[in-house]
């Protein structure tokens, strides 16, 4: 449902409005220079590639004020094309450390097979540097790292490995395709260094699991994934961390294919849902064509926010008390 003709009188108004500080970042295959995510402390991490191969994370505290402080930290990457361009800010539950993927490049060698070369870059938020970075080589075009439900940082690719903070050795790997994989016995494979410990049953310890196939069930969930409370024609973008706030992009679709596959989506809101009873806590218009504009939720004294990104400006919305 398109806005109202009235909505440009009811527009809600920001608390503050930032503009990033990016300069020529590269964009990835979707059109985004940048990707973001909020730390347990309640600063955003703005983490993005540059043309001069340097890899950039900024941090950004008092976003809900009218004076945000900007801290700018960059490390050495290998430039990979736009279709293998990542590098979302993992974050631990601890907040300690924030781990960057920035992506991957292709690399041939003299026999002709191809590998796939990837930096790693874990940052100690406490003292906001560059702990330590790791090239490595993958088999994968993109490895999934992500911290497990436990904390631990996992490397989910050909294999499962479980990385120290902030060194980013192996510690334990595991063959997630061997057929033993359900148990104890699983195969054990080496990878990387001398320090792993090539024991499917001490990553799954770790993990709090008895198999390997329910430590693949319990990886954590995207918050995109599932159904939009807006319902068929909006995209789950966020969910707040208590789960009673979801962000939705809403649009209409054109133009479809018979199969379905390729279309044009006219965006027409970000809508703010109440979750489970699914009421509108706040809605912003959007052009037709804002197919990257996003949000995520944070909490700060006490209040839940909304920041919104609008190509490279932040907006800080306050959500009305009833979301609190």
């Amino acid at each position: 449902m398109p806005p109202d003709s009235n909505s440009k009188a009811q527009l809600p108004i920001p608390v503050a409005t930032y503009k990033l500080h990016i300069g020529d970042a590269l964009k990835d295959e979707f059109g985004s220079p940048f990707q973001w995510a909020l730390a347990p402390d309640n600063s955003i991490l703005i983490s993005f590639g540059k043309t001069n191969d340097n890899w950039v994370v900024q941090r950004i505290t008092g976003w809900e004020t009218q004076s945000p402080k900007e801290q700018t930290l960059a490390f050495p990457f290998h430039r990979p094309s736009r279709y293998h361009l990542f590098g979302e800010p993992i974050v631990g539950s601890t907040g300690d450390f924030v781990v960057v993927y920035p992506g991957s490049h292709k690399k041939i060698d003299a026999s002709g097979a191809v590998k796939w070369e990837e930096e790693i870059a874990a940052i100690d938020l406490r003292t906001f540097q560059v702990a330590s970075l790791i090239q490595r080589e993958s088999e994968f075009e993109s490895d999934s790292l992500f911290f497990d439900n436990s904390g631990n940082l996992i490397l989910f690719g050909a294999s499962v490995t479980a990385l120290s903070l902030p060194e980013l050795k192996p510690i334990a790997v595991c063959s997630r395709w061997g057929a033993s994989a359900q148990g104890p016995s699983a195969t054990a494979t080496s990878e990387q260094g001398d320090t792993a410990r090539n024991s499917c049953s001490i990553l799954m310890s770790m993990a709090h699991v008895s198999t390997m196939t329910e430590f693949v069930r319990n990886r954590p969930a995207n918050q995109k994934w599932g159904a939009a409370a807006g319902g068929p024609e909006c995209s789950r973008e966020a969910r707040s961390k208590e789960g009673n706030l979801e962000l939705d992009r809403c649009g209409t679709t054109h133009f479809a294919d018979s199969d379905g596959v390729f279309n044009t989506t006219f965006w027409h809101a970000l809508r703010v849902y109440s979750v489970p009873d699914r009421k509108t806590v706040l809605s912003l218009p959007l052009h037709i064509y804002e197919g990257t504009a996003t949000g995520l939720f944070a909490k700060k004294d006490g209040h839940n926010y909304l920041v919104v990104r609008r190509g490279l400006t932040l907006l800080t919305y306050l959500l009305p008390e009833r979301a609190n």
